[in-house]
């Protein structure tokens, strides 16, 4: 017999599992279109959705260069909202939180790699300095190159702290964020630029 493909799909009969209808659609399509019905997708409305969706991320983000934690939470871009929606049992927040933790695993191994190894790592401000939960996970998997994190020492916020295991190979420190000292410096720095 023929291998045949799937008219939608790449899928073929040399997978046992795969079945065809008489249009030549396989059973993943066809379950994938099932999917796609339970979960509420229409055409038209959904893609009005989608653009009401972006103008809200638009208008919200317009300040910040940053909005993909809104765009795949629906929610916000501020993780205290975040969290608390996850804990409700929002799929979503808790889906854009895991994305931006794997991105600052990601970025930390990156840098760890272009440099040859860290001395320390260091998180501040927000997120950084405030979510113990957080700091976890970006190290988590990063083990294997020194990058550890002691729970017990990493349970605080706000405070200056070594959060690594005592003789890790990498230090992680939390360091706090002084952001009202840093607008007084700049705005003394532009008034004394302008006399």
């Amino acid at each position: 017999m023929a291998e045949q493909i799937c008219t939608r799909c790449v899928m073929d009969s040399s997978d046992p599992g795969i079945e065809f209808d008489e249009n030549g659609v396989c059973s993943a399509c066809k379950q994938y279109m099932h999917n796609r019905e339970l979960s509420g997708y229409h055409p038209g409305e959904s893609e009005k959705k989608l653009q009401e969706t972006v103008a809200m991320m638009k208008e919200n983000s317009k300040d910040s260069d940053y909005d993909c934690v809104l765009g795949i939470s629906g929610v916000s871009s501020d993780f205290r909202d975040l969290d608390n929606a996850a804990a409700e049992g929002n799929k979503r927040a808790a889906l854009a939180i895991e994305v931006f933790e794997y991105g600052v695993r990601k970025m930390i191994a990156e840098y760890a790699a272009a440099m040859g190894g860290v001395d320390a790592v260091i998180f501040t401000a927000g997120v950084g300095e405030n979510s113990a939960d957080m700091r976890l996970h970006f190290v988590d998997g990063l083990q294997f190159m020194g990058i550890e994190i002691d729970p017990e020492k990493n349970n605080i916020r706000g405070e200056e702290r070594i959060v690594s295991p005592d003789g890790a190979k990498v230090k992680v420190l939390v360091i706090p964020t002084n952001e009202e000292l840093m607008i007084a410096q700049d705005t003394a720095a532009l008034v004394n630029a302008a006399k």
